[in-house]
This record gives C-alpha cells, structure tokens and sequence, in this order.
C-alpha cells in the first residue's frame, strides 16, 4: 500500500503535467495514411466477377467429376455382367 505522503507526490507531480499542443498538420498526415489505404480495395465489380468466374469454374468441375462418375459406374455393371435394365424376364 502506498502512503498518504507518496500519494500526495503523485498528484503533486500529476498537476505538473501541461497538456501539449498536436502539430497543425497532424491531422492532414494522419487523412492522408488512411485514404492512402483505402486506395487497396477491390471494386465491385472485381468482386462480382471473381464470384461469378468461381461459381462457374465450381459448376464446371462437379459437372465434369459427376459425368465421370456416371462413366464408372455404367462400365462396372457392364464389367460385372449385371442387367441393366428393370425387366425380369429377357
């Protein structure tokens, strides 16, 4: 705990303390940083076209792999000498 005399001489010393002044440009460096920054965004219309080039690279993969897919499982029943038909008698 702190005694009464060291708290004294720390409002003492806190009372001493000048409020300084900030540089008259300050504020124009500081706007200047912050618009310097914003200059990195990426448009709208960047945007929209990398989603809409990704949705339709995605579209084009699941339809490529499901066609694929389809290839396989045709050649396997072939493979397997399995009926591929829903009839029960030929």
């Amino acid at each position: 705990m702190k005694t009464t005399n060291e708290m004294n001489n720390l409002d003492e010393k806190l009372r001493q303390i000048q409020k300084v002044e900030p540089s008259p440009f300050l504020f124009t460096r500081i706007q200047a940083k912050l618009e310097g920054k914003l200059s990195l965004r990426v448009s709208r219309k960047m945007a929209l076209a990398s989603v809409i080039g990704l949705f339709a690279l995605i579209a084009i993969n699941s339809w490529i792999l499901n066609k694929a897919q389809n290839k396989q499982s045709d050649n396997l029943l072939q493979q397997m000498n399995l009926i591929e038909s829903q009839q029960i008698y030929r």
